[in-house]
């Protein structure tokens, strides 16, 4: 639950936010303390600030209140943004995330609606609810149409599955429209791991085939073919007509499968051996005793 209040102390607005009452005790009250820890140790000023508390009846997190709208509600209004507008923002949630992944963090559910624009015009990345550390398996939460494929498929996430998602929002905030797009989740999960999305180009005529390299760069299906970091993006995005245009994005090889199907057999053989060998070393155990 989250509420704008006021300081008792300073007068000023800020945000609370507490878990429902009858989740406490539950997986998501742990999320929710993990996600109070990761805002403490946060400090930037794309980051909306954690005003501490030092006495609490019951778990809650205090952060200023930003004045402003979130990209969700500017897209709304206005289907899209002009290019170097688009450019622009993304540069500067790319300095953002470049802080987050050096503090050991993938926020993991950047969305639109995750992103408020402020009255200044910079923007300010909250929630991170479902925030991970780099090299753990995804436990598939997120908003469907931003996922990454990793994400979706439950494999290791790390800076790249951030740098996807910026993609698929620079795609939407150019073009207007979501790259991959379904009536359920199932749907839009099964478009993202076996088709490629329509190239920008084709939506958008005026869009430079430098900008849509970049963007597709960043939504390659697999990790080790995107921007390595969200530094190297930005250092595209902020330089665009320098962008060496190969085209290679816009057939991009699917994301494999592989690992978690690695995984369950990995799984399933160890299943069927373990009984094996148990069997054998019981017979082993009762063979020594007739022999003693």
């Amino acid at each position: 639950m989250i509420f704008k209040a006021l300081d008792g102390q300073t007068g000023q607005a800020v945000v609370v936010k507490l878990p429902h009452a009858e989740f406490e005790g539950t997986a998501n009250s742990s999320r929710f303390a993990r996600e109070a820890a990761i805002l403490e140790k946060l400090n930037h000023p794309g980051i909306p600030r954690v005003i501490r508390v030092p006495e609490k009846s019951r778990p809650y997190v205090v952060m200023e209140y930003v004045e402003g709208q979130t990209l969700y509600d500017i897209l709304q209004r206005t289907r899209s943004l002009a290019t170097c507008q688009a450019l622009l923002l993304a540069s500067r949630l790319c300095d953002i995330l470049e802080y987050i992944h050096r503090q050991g963090v993938i926020h993991g559910d950047l969305k639109p609606g995750n992103i408020i624009i402020s009255d200044d015009g910079n923007p300010r990345v909250i929630d991170f609810g479902i925030a991970h550390r780099p090299a753990m398996f995804s436990p598939k939460l997120g908003t469907p149409e931003y996922m990454a494929p990793e994400q979706i498929q439950g494999d290791r996430v790390d800076a790249r599955t951030d740098v996807y998602t910026l993609g698929v929002m620079l795609y939407e905030m150019v073009t207007g429209v979501r790259p991959f797009q379904g009536n359920t989740s199932d749907e839009i999960f099964d478009a993202r791991l076996t088709s490629a999305p329509r190239p920008p180009c084709e939506l958008d005529s005026n869009l430079s085939e430098q900008v849509e390299e970049i963007i597709l760069h960043a939504m390659a299906p697999r990790p080790h073919d995107r921007y390595a970091s969200a530094a190297a993006m930005k250092a595209e995005l902020d330089s665009p007509r320098t962008v060496q245009v190969t085209g290679m994005y816009r057939n991009p090889c699917k994301a494999s499968s592989w690992p978690k199907r690695l995984r369950l057999t990995a799984f399933v053989l160890s299943a069927a051996v373990a009984p094996v060998i148990l069997f054998f070393l019981f017979l082993l155990m009762f063979q020594r005793q007739l022999g003693h």
